[in-house]
């Protein structure tokens, strides 16, 4: 395992823990074809709760650090209505093992299928 010594911030986002750290040595995850985790820690929210100065992205960002692919399908409806959804993370350069494994998730639910009610809709 290797560390980074860079400390140079990216605008914008927090600095960089030294990889040696933060990331435990994937050697021996050679044979996981995937990690299937949340993609949010919360379900959608109003457009007007957007807030552009913070991410809701903690559980994405990883994935792109790593230079790692994932794809995200829906995985569910909250008691209000709101989706869901669970990302496929694996290697980077696997895009085709990741749309299959979210294509087989697909085809064995139905929430890809579901629409959430928008406000003011009767129902």
């Amino acid at each position: 395992m290797h560390s980074s010594t860079s400390t140079k911030p990216t605008p914008g986002l927090p600095p960089k823990p030294p990889i040696g750290r933060s990331v435990p040595d994937t050697r021996s995850a050679h044979s996981i074809d995937a990690v299937l985790v949340p993609t949010t820690l919360t379900p959608a929210i109003p457009i007007a709760e957007v807030d552009e100065g913070t991410t809701p992205a903690i559980l994405t960002r990883w994935v792109n650090f790593m230079d790692l692919t994932a794809v995200a399908v829906p995985s569910g409806m909250t008691a209000a209505g709101l989706p869901v959804s669970l990302q496929v993370v694996c290697r980077g350069g696997a895009e085709a093992l990741a749309l299959r494994i979210g294509q087989a998730w697909q085809q064995a639910t139905d929430w890809h299928r579901r629409v959430p009610r928008l406000e003011g809709e009767a129902g």
